[in-house]
């Protein structure tokens, strides 16, 4: 009989920070020692420096059902778990859907969804199925008229914490600013901010790129609209402009902001071409360059250089920007059928085992701090 080897628990901890976060959540079902060493902050901050190195993407999608309400999926088009890189893996998720959700963006692994009344809010983790239902703003909305609002949810680095950034939009204008903080659990206002220089679109939400949020906005000056960046910073709560790829300007009927592998990236919708430029150095005007160029609709970057695209109906395809060569996806585990009514793609996220409530962002504070006062 073989003799079994106790392996110290500093080498099973750093071995269980190099899996998969799905891989992980099954551990935890091991034992409640097991469980609390997988909860511990100081893993899932280690867990996640890791993985975003190798971070699977996944996307999120919603299916409504004619007969039964409305369901969740994670979608997984990871290539490198399987033999046949042609096929997404669909998952149902545990969480209502009785509405048709928007998702607001992503960060670690965090994806705020909005309920179709624009009323409720909560963070949600797909791979650990955790939920936060956020509270009711308190403070008295803005008049309705011509009323639009648009989100974004970043990690500040000086404070280890997560804020959720709500725009309240009249006309395009931002009339109000308010921030969620997951330690405490509040929303507050931030006055005399810039933010009403900018007319924004509504429902276009904020892109979290090296520490600040993007949208894409337009200035008017001296009666002529100039299409910017507008870029918050969530350490110093300020903005700053940066600007647009100048060629694919006049020629497009549409732009949107995307995040391409952790930098910073725009579409342009032209009426026949989407074109892709991405900011290879941030912040450097002239690193903007051209990422990929598709007929198709650009959905999200899959990593690795791979883009995930769609046909504007059901048919899904992902392309090497490379050698620009496209394979159509087939998804297994979506109810197929008009008569199971319609899925659409709502966003991407990567796996990870932070949590939506605060007291795991709380914990992970206080675990760095001791860590510096024993050195």
């Amino acid at each position: 009989m073989a003799n079994v080897v106790n392996l110290p628990e500093d080498i099973i901890e750093d071995i269980l920070t190099r899996l998969p976060a799905s891989s992980v959540g099954r551990f935890r079902c091991v034992s409640k020692p097991w469980r609390a060493r997988l909860s511990h902050p100081r893993f899932v901050k280690t867990h996640l420096s890791r993985s975003n190195k190798r971070a699977r993407v996944l996307v999120l999608m919603f299916h409504n059902d004619i007969d039964l309400d409305g369901r969740l999926y994670s979608l997984d088009f990871d290539s490198k778990s399987r033999r046949n890189d042609s096929v997404g893996i669909a998952k149902e998720l545990n969480l209502q859907a009785d509405f048709r959700p928007h998702v607001r963006g992503s960060c670690n692994g965090l994806v705020p969804i909005v309920r179709g009344d624009n009323r409720s809010l909560l963070l949600f983790n797909p791979t650990t199925q955790e939920s936060n239902e956020l509270p009711v703003l308190p403070f008295a909305n803005p008049p309705d008229s011509a009323r639009g609002i648009t989100y974004g949810l970043g990690h500040d680095s000086g404070t280890d914490d997560f804020k959720v950034v709500k725009l309240i939009l009249q006309n395009g204008i931002t009339v109000r600013l308010d921030i969620y903080e997951t330690k405490s659990g509040c929303w507050r206002r931030l006055e005399n901010s810039s933010f009403h220089s900018y007319y924004f679109v509504s429902g276009r939400d904020g892109i979290f790129v090296n520490g600040s949020l993007h949208w894409l906005a337009e200035r008017k000056d001296l009666g002529e609209c100039y299409m910017k960046i507008v870029a918050f910073d969530l350490v110093e709560e300020k903005l700053r402009e940066m600007p647009v790829p100048s060629d694919c300007v006049p020629h497009c009927i549409g732009a949107v902001l995307v995040d391409l592998d952790g930098c910073l990236g725009i579409i342009f919708r032209s009426k026949d071409i989407n074109n892709v430029w991405v900011m290879k150095e941030y912040g450097a005007t002239g690193s903007w360059s051209r990422f990929a160029t598709s007929n198709l609709r650009v959905l999200c970057s899959l990593g690795e250089g791979k883009i995930l695209l769609n046909d504007y109906l059901t048919r899904y395809f992902w392309c090497n920007v490379q050698d620009t060569r496209s394979t159509e996806m087939r998804l297994c585990g979506l109810p197929q059928g008009r008569r199971y009514g319609y899925h659409l793609p709502l966003g991407t996220f990567v796996e990870s085992l932070v949590s939506p409530n605060s007291s795991n962002a709380n914990g992970i504070r206080r675990l760095m701090k001791s860590k510096r006062r024993d050195r």
